[in-house]
């Protein structure tokens, strides 16, 4: 909103669109929390609605997808976070109607099969790797789509001959339409493509907007060869599976205000439902063929170059507020220069030595939460493998069923696509409840199909029916008790507790619990009493919906930082920050933001930590929020 530029003024991590509408909206409104909330449960309604269209068209059981809705509208997804389930339920939607249920006219099939390359393109401009993982869903459908027609065909079908002559020319006709397919797909992505990196070029950022999708694949393969190379050791060590899955400690977000330490980070969070702009991990060390890999559990961000604007840009120019203090990091007049110590994009690094994975919930907790939490996490891997299997069944038992396991794997596919963010990055409700809108949809379509083919077939093969009805079940009804119990899954359970008003800048207008209530007025108060509008707060590690709040800039380009994603200088790099912008507030909430102690930011920062408590005074502290204000303020 103040001119910075996109990727290389600010770190964006997600694409641009992920930004650009809250941006536009506050352009034309003003910075409004409301607004947000407004806008964000207008995504979750329209996924709903398709949720509803998308299990109508492939049962035409109104009464399910009726139900369908409403679930998914019970628990959308954390709040601010609802790109991720309505790109993929609205992906779902186009591949569905543009390669399987048969359409009135071809020429509407032409035009769904546009809307599925304009889809596809809206996911890359939100999240390049959704999109990746869409486009390979898609290929597939392409690449099925003329060999349908060879397909096993039902003992009522035309005598072999007839049926070889008809096959050949509609097989001929399914090759020019995936072609056309295809073609139309990328003319989609392209159209979406064109205006925004007309304004990257117009802006002077395009190259690094370019960048991005290089990287990005890049990125991918270096996490699923250490995935698979990590999976490949430990199973030629014949390690227990309870060595791979690692109790989390008790300071687990999921836990009660009187069980957690961590629970003030918690409360700062829920101000936004854990902040309105929920930036992913970025991170400092790339990728490279001869560097060492690191943990499992963590990914490399393409974005891997920091920087530092000029003193003297700083001096001249106020920071904007408003937006500008928490999706731009930078002031208006910011004079990129990048810290030496810190390489260039395309120079490799050795990742720091000590990095911690994030802490995974046990199957033998004494928490029965903590054990659900884990069944949540993991029923979905023998759920998916089961459907899998359930719609090749449908695909070779006859030419009626062939459209069900199409449409079985469309619908699976796309919603494993939600897989990797939870599962190998952060195995949490937040992320598990994204990945569970779609495959929320997925469950219920395959188990309405289940049923009916269990209706009409043999003993043997109910046998596996019955089982996948057991899993799919288990999978959905866990989940939904445990979600509508959590806070962190965009359901109802978010305002249990929460009856006290709390007012801040930018339209903040909440309700929240006493516990929250005090220690967010006390960070507010601190905050606008220490500092004048247009000085920098900065915030460790990550609570950007302070700076939102309190209406003042952060100098950081990158507002997020933990013990992972950390470069090996970033005890030099911060320190330097702050001797450069001398911000007037310093907030540090020393949760363990991977679930382990190590995670903490006064361990793995341990010395900006001591630097800012020798060179600051402490305002405010409880618990895990410590609150340091300039000596001179």
């Amino acid at each position: 909103m103040s001119g910075q530029v996109p990727i290389i003024d600010v770190a964006l991590n997600y694409n641009l669109l992920w930004f650009y509408p809250i941006v536009w909206l506050f352009k034309l409104f003003g910075p409004s929390y409301t607004l947000l909330r407004i806008f964000f449960f207008t995504l979750a309604t329209i996924t709903s609605m398709l949720s509803f269209s998308i299990v109508w068209m492939t049962t035409r059981r109104t009464w399910l997808a009726l139900l369908t809705g409403i679930l998914v509208l019970i628990l959308p997804g954390q709040l601010f976070r609802n790109y991720m389930a309505f790109i993929v339920v609205l992906n779902m939607t186009t591949f569905l109607k543009a390669a399987i249920p048969p359409c009135q006219t071809e020429k509407r099939r032409l035009l769904w099969m546009t809307a599925a390359g304009l889809s596809l393109g809206l996911a890359f401009l939100v999240r390049i790797d959704l999109g990746f993982f869409l486009s390979i869903i898609l290929l597939g459908l392409i690449l099925i789509y003329p060999a349908a027609a060879a397909f096993p065909t039902s003992p009522l079908s035309p005598p072999t001959t007839i049926r070889s002559v008809g096959r050949i020319t509609t097989l001929r006709k399914r090759l020019l339409k995936s072609l056309t397919f295809l073609v139309l797909v990328v003319a989609g992505v392209m159209a979406l493509h064109l205006p925004v990196y007309y304004d990257a070029v117009k802006r002077g950022f395009a190259p690094q907007f370019l960048e991005q999708y290089k990287q990005w694949p890049k990125m991918i393969s270096c996490q699923g060869i250490t995935l698979l190379n990590h999976a490949l050791k430990e199973s030629s060590s014949l390690l227990p599976l309870n060595h791979l899955i690692t109790p989390s400690i008790e300071n687990s977000k999921e836990s009660t205000p009187q069980q957690s330490s961590s629970n003030s980070a918690c409360s700062i969070s829920s101000l936004f439902s854990s902040s309105i702009f929920h930036l992913p991990s970025s991170t400092a060390v790339e990728a490279s063929p001869t560097s060492h890999l690191p943990p499992p559990t963590s990914l490399w961000l393409p974005s891997s170059i920091s920087y530092l604007p000029s003193p003297a840009a700083t001096a001249a120019s106020p920071a904007a507020v408003g937006v500008s203090s928490v999706a731009a990091a930078t002031p208006t007049a910011y004079s990129v220069q990048p810290i030496t110590s810190i390489r260039p994009v395309g120079q490799s690094v050795t990742p720091p030595p000590k990095k911690t994975t994030l802490a995974r919930r046990s199957f033998i907790s004494s928490d029965i939460r903590e054990r659900m939490m884990a069944l949540n996490l993991y029923l979905p891997i023998p759920c998916s493998l089961l459907l899998a299997l359930l719609a090749l069944i449908f695909l070779v038992i006859g030419s009626q069923s062939k459209q069900r396991g199409l449409i079985l794997l469309t619908c699976l596919g796309t919603s494993l696509t939600l897989f990797p963010q939870y599962f190998f990055w952060r195995p949490d409700m937040v992320h598990l409840s994204e990945f569970m809108v779609p495959m929320t949809i997925t469950l219920l379509i395959a188990s309405t199909f289940a049923l009916e083919l269990w209706l009409c077939t043999g003993n043997l093969l109910r046998i596996f029916l019955s089982i996948f009805l057991l899993f799919a079940g288990a999978e959905l009804l866990l989940y939904y008790i445990n979600g509508c119990q959590s806070q962190s899954t965009g359901g109802i359970a978010i305002s249990q507790g929460r009856n006290l008003e709390f007012k801040a800048a930018n339209g903040v207008h909440v309700k929240l619990a006493p516990h929250e209530l005090e220690e967010v007025q006390a960070i507010y108060q601190s905050v606008v009493t220490h500092s004048q509008p247009g000085e920098y707060v900065v915030c460790y590690p990550y609570n950007p919906e302070i700076n939102f709040m309190t209406d003042r800039p952060s100098y950081r380009r990158d507002l997020y930082i933990d013990d992972i994603t950390a470069p090996k200088n970033f005890n030099q790099a911060a320190i330097k920050e702050i001797e450069t912008y001398h911000p007037a507030v310093i907030v540090i909430t020393d949760w363990p933001i991977n679930g382990t102690e190590q995670s903490r930011f006064s361990q793995w920062a341990a010395e900006t930590y001591h630097y800012i408590q020798n060179h600051y005074t402490a305002d405010y502290q409880k618990g895990i929020i410590h609150v340091f204000v300039r000596p001179d303020k």
